[in-house]
């Protein structure tokens, strides 16, 4: 008996500690730093690239039957479109139709000491492609270039065209959090607001012999380029889990979403399902 009543007395420490513990770290703000993940759902855009690549291209051939073109270059300016066109379906059929968008993210969190909710987390990101082609730079990483300068002649008639894109994205959130503490393990439910916005910016220029450049222009004026933009509020339910010492510690949160409200270009470019944080908290 006496080592049960022993045990059971070290066990009731053990739990106080545990609960005190807990109930101090609950309470405590954290400011967090890592990445914020939002999603792009690309299938509807896929929809709409071969019926807007031939669009381009019959004002492409337009102006090549205008120059006077016989049917044999025709055909051969038709084949290879189809075989482009070929081409680029091939590539998004291998490519994921739902594309996560990494952000450099801030949160903090700030307690409230309420029943239900232990804190009030405002977090952001944000990513451009200056700041992803500066941090693929630093760890080694090589992405494709994002300008370009192409030529090409077909029967005489010479032309080029020449561009650059730039993009940026951003995610704004805020989640009513209950968070539940063990030690060197916390595991919180929460959810909330959250705004998703971003757009790709294709600057591109084309050039051409007389008659060709017109035709070249309207095809490029068919792609709707201005139509790749996003943005999206909504609400989200999630979890996450954090692992270390409150001082210093890892986390992860992923977060179902709904949309309330949508814009959207041409393109039907739409934000995803699923939003998440991977990253480092620091509690005090």
């Amino acid at each position: 008996m006496g080592r049960l009543g022993s045990g059971l007395i070290r066990g009731g420490a053990i739990i106080t500690l545990l609960l005190v513990l807990s109930g101090g770290s609950a309470s405590a703000v954290g400011i967090g730093l890592g990445i914020e993940f939002s999603t792009l759902d690309l299938r509807f855009a896929f929809t709409k690239v071969a019926p807007t690549a031939q669009g381009a291209f019959d004002r492409v051939h337009r102006a090549l039957v205008d120059l006077g073109l016989s049917q044999d270059d025709l055909d051969d300016a038709d084949e290879l479109f189809e075989d482009g066109l070929s081409g680029i379906e091939d590539a998004i059929a291998r490519f994921p139709s739902l594309l996560p968008i990494p952000h450099l993210g801030l949160s903090v969190d700030l307690p409230l000491r309420l029943i239900v909710i232990d804190d009030l987390r405002l977090s952001a990101g944000f990513v451009s492609d200056s700041i992803l082609y500066a941090l693929a730079d630093r760890f080694g990483l090589e992405l494709p270039p994002l300008r370009f300068d192409e030529g090409f002649e077909f029967d005489g008639n010479t032309g080029s065209i020449a561009g650059s894109v730039v993009f940026s994205s951003l995610i704004l959130a805020t989640d009513a959090v209950k968070r539940l503490e063990l030690l060197v393990f916390a595991v919180d439910l929460g959810g909330g607001v959250h705004l998703v916005s971003g757009a790709l910016r294709p600057d591109i220029d084309v050039e051409g012999t007389p008659g060709l450049q017109e035709g070249l222009e309207a095809a490029l004026d068919s792609l709707y380029l201005e139509g790749l933009s996003w943005t999206s509020f909504g609400f989200h339910l999630g979890g996450g889990i954090e692992i270390g010492p409150p001082l210093l510690r890892i986390s992860a949160r992923v977060g179902f979403a709904v949309e309330l409200l949508r814009s959207s270009g041409y393109w039907d470019l739409r934000p995803g399902r699923f939003i998440g944080t991977l990253g480092m908290v620091i509690r005090f």
